[in-house]
C-alpha cells in the first residue's frame, strides 16, 4: 500500500502552496510533516481544510516527532529540500528502506549536497527542469560522482487547482497587469525594472502593477498603477487586467502565468526557458543575460528589452483578443490541470518503488561515452574560438561558437555564460586581455547571440 509523508512549509509563500495543493488533492498522501516556517510560521488557513493530514513540528531538535512520521509512511515527499535541520532526512529514510522524491526547482537545487544524490527519484516541473536534470546526471557520471535518481527523472510539467480561478473571456487589450510577487532569489526578479523602463516609453498608457511587497523599482513611473496586496485570494489579483504582462528573470516554475491563462487573460513574458513554455501569445526578446549567484551557485538571469516590449503593448492595445482568452484557458485545461498533473506523479512514485531504491546505476554506457565525446569536442571548438578572438578575427570566432551548441547538453543561457566564463578563464592564463564589455559590444557576437537566442533547433 502507498503511504506518501509530505514534508514542507505550511505557510502561504513560495512552496507553502504547493504542499497545500498536493495535501488537499492526492488522498494517497497521508501524513504532512510541517516545520514551522522561519519568518511566516503556519498559514492556519492553509492547514484546517487538511489537519487530519498536518504533524506540526519545529524545524530542528523535534527528532521524536519526525521519527514517529517516518514510522508511519513507505515514501518522502518534498518540493526543493527536505527543510528539516540537524536531522538527515534523506539519509534516515534510507536506514529504513523509505523511497525518496523530490519535486526540484532547477535555480534552487543544491547539487553540491550530498543528500541531493541520494534521492531515489525526481519530478520535474517543466521540461526545461527536466532537461536540467538530465544534464546534471550525465555530469554526475562523468565525474564518476553517482547519483540514485539518475534513471528515474519523471515529469516536465506542474499545474493548478482549474477550479479555483474562474474563466472571464476578455476581448479587448485595454488593461496591462503586472504581478510582482514575493518569489525567492532576489527582491527585483519579477522584472519590475523593466516595468518601469518601459513605462517611460508608452506615457499616456496605464501599467497596472498588483504587489505582494514594497519589493519593486522605486520611484515607478506615474503612469504605473500600484495595487497593494497579500494575494490571500489569488484569483482575484487577475480581475484588474486583461493581459498579463510578465518580464521576470527566471522561474522555477511560474504560476502567475498559467493562473492568467486559467481567468482568461493572454500571456506576454520573455523569450528564455521556462517562461517560453507557458503557451504565451507574445514573447520580449532579450536584451542580456547575467551571471546570478543563487544557493551557492550561478544561474543565468535573463532580461527583457523594455523599449521592445513598450512597442509589443503599442501594438496589441485596443485589439480584439477574445479568441486568444478562450486558449489561453484551454491551453491550462489541456495542459496543466493539477489534477491530471498529481495522478501522473502517483504514477511516478509506484515505478520510482518497483524500480527499486538505494542502488548505484553508474554503468559507462555507449550513450555516456558519446556525451564525453561531445563535451570533449565542445571544449575544443570554444578554446579555437578563444585563438580567434585574441587574433581579432570575430567572424570566425562565431562560427566556431555557432558550432560547438550541437556538442553541449545545456540549455542556451548557461552555455552562453559558459563561453564568457572560459574566455575569462583562457584570458588570466595568458596575455592576451579580455573585456567582456569589447566582446558583446561587438556586430560579430550581437549577430551570433540573435541567431542562437532565436534558433528553435538549439
Amino acid at each position: 500500500m502507498l503511504k506518501v509523508g509530505l514534508v514542507g512549509w505550511g505557510a502561504s509563500t513560495g512552496n507553502g502552496g504547493m504542499n497545500y495543493d498536493i495535501a488537499r488533492i492526492a488522498p494517497w498522501v497521508t501524513s504532512w510533516l510541517c516545520p514551522k516556517h522561519p519568518s511566516f510560521g503556519w498559514h492556519e488557513a492553509y492547514l484546517e481544510e487538511v489537519s487530519d493530514k498536518v504533524i506540526k513540528c519545529e524545524r530542528e531538535g523535534d527528532i521524536k516527532i519526525y521519527e514517529q512520521f517516518l514510522d508511519r509512511i513507505n515514501v518522502v515527499l518534498f518540493i526543493e529540500h527536505p527543510y528539516l535541520r540537524g536531522y538527515e532526512l534523506v539519509n534516515e529514510c534510507q536506514k529504513r528502506g523509505i523511497l525518496t522524491a523530490c519535486i526540484p526547482m532547477w535555480e534552487w537545487f543544491p547539487e553540491q549536497k550530498s543528500w541531493s544524490k541520494n534521492l531515489d527519484m525526481v519530478w520535474c516541473v517543466t521540461k526545461y527542469t527536466r532537461q536540467y536534470m538530465q544534464t546534471l546526471a550525465h555530469y554526475l557520471k562523468h565525474r564518476h560522482d553517482c547519483c540514485n535518481w539518475s534513471n528515474k527523472i519523471y515529469g516536465d510539467r506542474w499545474g493548478i487547482e482549474l477550479e479555483k480561478f474562474e474563466f472571464t473571456s476578455r476581448n479587448k487589450a485595454n488593461r496591462f497587469l503586472f504581478i510582482n510577487g514575493n518569489g525567492g532569489g532576489g527582491a527585483l526578479r519579477k522584472g519590475s525594472e523593466t516595468i518601469a523602463q518601459m513605462a517611460t516609453y508608452v506615457p499616456d498608457m496605464e501599467i497596472i502593477m498588483v504587489t505582494q511587497g514594497d519589493n519593486y523599482t522605486k520611484p515607478m513611473p506615474s503612469n504605473v498603477k500600484i495595487i497593494e496586496c497579500n494575494f490571500s485570494h489569488k484569483k482575484e489579483i487577475y480581475q484588474y487586467g486583461d493581459i498579463l504582462v510578465a518580464p521576470t528573470h527566471w522561474e522555477g516554475f511560474g504560476h502567475t502565468l498559467y493562473e492568467a491563462q486559467a481567468c482568461g487573460l493572454p500571456v506576454i513574458t520573455i523569450n528564455a526557458a521556462p517562461m517560453n513554455e507557458c503557451g504565451a501569445e507574445w514573447f520580449i526578446p532579450i536584451s542580456h543575460f547575467e551571471q546570478y549567484e543563487l544557493s551557492g551557485k550561478p544561474i543565468p538571469k535573463v532580461f527583457a528589452k523594455p523599449k521592445k516590449l513598450a512597442n509589443l503593448l503599442l501594438e496589441i492595445k485596443e485589439t480584439d483578443i477574445s479568441q486568444k482568452s478562450i486558449k489561453a484557458r484551454h491551453h491550462v485545461e489541456k495542459h496543466h490541470n493539477l489534477k491530471d498533473v498529481i495522478d501522473d506523479l502517483k504514477e511516478a512514485i509506484k515505478q520510482g518503488i518497483n524500480f527499486g531504491s538505494h542502488q548505484s546505476n553508474f554503468i559507462y554506457t555507449a550513450e555516456l561515452k558519446t556525451f564525453i565525446d561531445s563535451n570533449d569536442q565542445y571544449k575544443t571548438l570554444v578554446e579555437q574560438a578563444w585563438i580567434e578572438y585574441t587574433k581579432k578575427n570575430l567572424d570566425e570566432m562565431s562560427n566556431l561558437l555557432q558550432q560547438s551548441f550541437k556538442h553541449k547538453p545545456l540549455l542556451r543561457t548557461e552555455i552562453i555564460l559558459d563561453w564568457i566564463d572560459t574566455f575569462n578563464r583562457l584570458s588570466s592564463k595568458s596575455s592576451h586581455d579580455f573585456k567582456i564589455e569589447t566582446l558583446t559590444n561587438s556586430n560579430e557576437w550581437n549577430k551570433l547571440m540573435s541567431s542562437v537566442i532565436n534558433a528553435e533547433n538549439v
